[in-house]
């Protein structure tokens, strides 16, 4: 819909419609699943009237695979979060054409479009943890495997995971200190809803710090003043 040749003027008939100015609208354009082939965010704004009207704007997108199914059991796998990567890009071209960038949004560790719950799901137990630029996936066994592992999978996938470079220390976040916790007593090993927890509430901490980081950033950016050349005669 976003990249339909009309969608600016679906949006002006809507605000006509609402009998509403940009100036009271919170605009969130959703993406939904991104991937290489869609229309990224640079398109979307060179289409988007009133930019820097909106009373806030952002863009929303997620690239997290629906389910871990095509992922084999008990290895390890390294997933591109393709819209932040996307967006790192994207926005830095748009900088210098744009005259407002928004405010980036995602799906955190779960698929960007919504589908109903089967009835007898086959969960594994697996960990999502996100760094900068990819996911850290686990995936273990169905967690009702005949003579399975189950739930102690958790626990030592927690191991492997506190031990590695990316892993951001039990102080970091709520998430975080949940790892390292089961990582260090597996008595209770937690269940998926917890651990999806943990891994959504890693992934907000993290992404909010990378967005502050780059606004802090670009804050000294524009508040630096060039050095101007002393010539010594």
């Amino acid at each position: 819909m976003l990249a339909r040749p009309a969608f600016s003027t679906d949006l002006e008939q809507l605000l006509s419609y609402l009998d509403h100015a940009p100036a009271d609208v919170d605009l969130v354009l959703d993406l939904k699943l991104m991937s290489d082939g869609i229309p990224g965010y640079v398109r979307l704004l060179e289409g988007l009237p009133h930019l820097t009207e909106w009373r806030s704007l952002s863009i929303v997108g997620g690239s997290f695979p629906l389910d871990l199914s095509h992922l084999t059991a008990n290895n390890t796998y390294e997933i591109e979060r393709l819209e932040w990567l996307r967006w790192q890009h994207e926005m830095a071209i748009g900088k210098g054409r744009f005259s407002r960038i928004p405010i980036f949004g995602d799906y955190t560790i779960q698929h960007a479009m919504y589908r109903e719950p089967v009835k007898y799901p086959h969960v594994s137990a697996s960990i999502r943890y996100t760094t900068p630029d990819y996911w850290i996936v686990y995936r273990g066994e169905w967690l009702g495997k005949k003579n399975g592992s189950g739930s102690s999978q958790y626990p030592a996938q927690a191991q492997l995971l506190v031990e590695r470079k990316e892993y951001s220390g039990p102080k970091f976040s709520f998430g975080d200190a949940f790892i390292m916790q089961k990582a260090l007593d597996g008595s209770e090993p937690g269940n998926p809803e917890q651990w999806l927890t943990a891994g959504i509430n890693h992934h907000v901490t993290l992404t909010v710090l990378q967005l502050r980081n780059q606004w802090e950033a670009e804050k000294r950016e524009a508040l630096a003043v060039p050095a101007k050349a002393v010539i010594l005669r």
